[in-house]
């Protein structure tokens, strides 16, 4: 190593390093940094393109996420409300078909009693029944259906929406939610009452075997014949069976305790009446003496049954289920008047979402309220024509003032004679749906009808 070599060529360094630069020298190492400047502009201007760009696409992409939403929601309330009105206009059908008017097949108070012949007709008549029964199960199935749909409307598929459109969304399927609730509880209610009726029914056809064996043992003093004819009792024997019961005996028991407390009493005549018939043919008279002497309790008992409540039971809550039906489809009418006025279907480039059909969803309401007008008055409405019906219904809750200019009268046709009240709904694609619903019989008219039976015969 050479030290003043070195000493040298650190002498020439520290010169050079305290000369001054030069103008062009300076500008020159100024450069790369102005560039680096440029760059870092460039990128952000590409950047916020970029944010633009993504942020045009987003807004394009929800309004149209935004529409294709409530123009399938619209599609499906549409739907489902021809399918629930189609379904009435079948039950009311059925109904008409399988129960039609026959005042003029009535028989006479002195016709020969027939045991087989009242067999067949209960037999039949609770084969109506049945058709019916599960008629109204398949209804409330699609009830079910169309409930859990409108529920995945207002829980998932307005997760995304963010403003008045998706409040009427979730408001409307709510309301809609609320009318299924009522719907398929007074359908229920519907269905357990079918089957007090088939109980009811199967009762009529065990008293009437009874009375049959009773004239034929002469009122048991024929004691031949009170053996001979003992197998004719046959379907009184489940009576006395700790483990029978009455077909949906516990729902019976729950929704219409005064109508199961009569069908307890049925039973108990039944079981005391075949255990003393079976002590007699056994030859134990002391035993069939003693549980004849009490069948005097159960028909005291059987006399006590009062009709009119067993008709009348649960007519409260069938009140205020009504009152929530009708409710609910005219909470269904202001939604929509409000869709309507507040232009919530309109977009810039995109199909209207304006194709509700409010003037069925009016007819809609107007079937059910006239309903509930029966029930609360225990007779339909005196008007013979929709403007009179309108002006008839306006005399109870809930109002439909307040949706008039949202449907047009001239779509809802209403009549009524003397047996039927009837409806013609009709759809933005003309299609028709012809409801009747069938006048039950007044004590005053029913009383009428005897006279008249009695007049003819004499």
């Amino acid at each position: 190593m050479n030290p003043a070599k070195s000493n040298s060529q650190a002498k020439a360094t520290t010169e050079q390093s305290s000369k001054p630069k030069t103008p062009t020298e300076s500008t020159a190492n100024k450069t790369p940094a102005k560039k680096k400047t440029n760059g870092l502009t460039a990128s952000l201007r590409i950047v916020l393109l970029l944010v633009f760009v993504a942020t045009v696409i987003a807004g394009v992409s929800y309004k149209f996420y935004e529409w294709k939403t409530l123009k399938t929601f619209a599609q499906f309330h549409n739907q489902a409300m021809k399918d629930e009105l189609q379904a009435i206009v079948e039950v009311t059908e059925l109904s008409k078909e399988l129960f039609p008017d026959d005042d003029d097949d009535q028989k006479s108070a002195d016709q020969e009693f027939d045991i087989d012949e009242i067999a067949a007709e209960v037999d039949k008549v609770k084969g109506d029944l049945q058709v019916i029964y599960d008629r109204q199960n398949t209804i409330v199935s699609m009830l079910d259906d169309h409930q859990q749909q409108y529920q995945n409307y207002a829980q998932n598929k307005t997760k995304f929406l963010l403003n008045k459109k998706a409040s009427f969304i979730k408001n409307l399927a709510n309301s809609q939610q609320s009318f299924y609730q009522a719907e398929k509880e007074d359908m229920n209610r519907g269905l357990v009452y079918f089957k007090f009726m088939e109980n009811t029914l199967d009762v009529g056809k065990d008293a009437a075997v009874l009375a049959n064996y009773m004239m034929d043992t002469r009122g048991l003093r024929d004691d031949d014949a009170v053996s001979d004819y003992f197998g004719d009792l046959a379907s009184l024997e489940k009576y006395t069976r700790d483990d029978f019961k009455f077909i949906a005996e516990d729902e019976i028991k729950e929704l219409y305790p005064y109508g199961h407390e009569a069908l307890m009493k049925q039973k108990q005549f039944f079981k005391t009446s075949y255990l003393a018939v079976k002590d007699l043919v056994a030859g134990d008279e002391e035993s069939a003496v003693y549980k004849l002497s009490r069948i005097g309790d159960d028909v005291a008992a059987l006399e006590g049954i009062d009709a009119d409540r067993i008709a009348d039971e649960g007519g409260e809550r069938d009140l205020e289920i009504k009152k929530q039906l009708a409710e609910s489809l005219i909470k269904r009418l202001e939604l929509l008047q409000q869709f309507k006025q507040e232009n919530l279907g309109n977009y810039p480039v995109l199909e209207p979402v304006n194709n509700w059909e409010t003037d069925l969803a009016a007819c809609y309401f107007y079937v059910y309220k006239t309903d509930l007008y029966r029930e609360m008055k225990d007779d339909y409405p005196q008007a013979t024509d929709f403007a009179a019906l309108q002006t008839e219904l306006a005399k109870i809750s809930p109002q439909a003032d307040q949706v008039s200019e949202l449907y047009k009268p001239e779509t809802i046709n209403f009549a009524q004679d003397d047996k039927y009240v009837k409806f013609t709904c009709h759809d933005s694609q003309d299609q028709s749906y012809h409801i009747e619903f069938k006048k039950e019989a007044s004590d005053d008219s029913a009383a009428e009808a005897d006279e008249d039976s009695t007049n003819e015969s004499e």
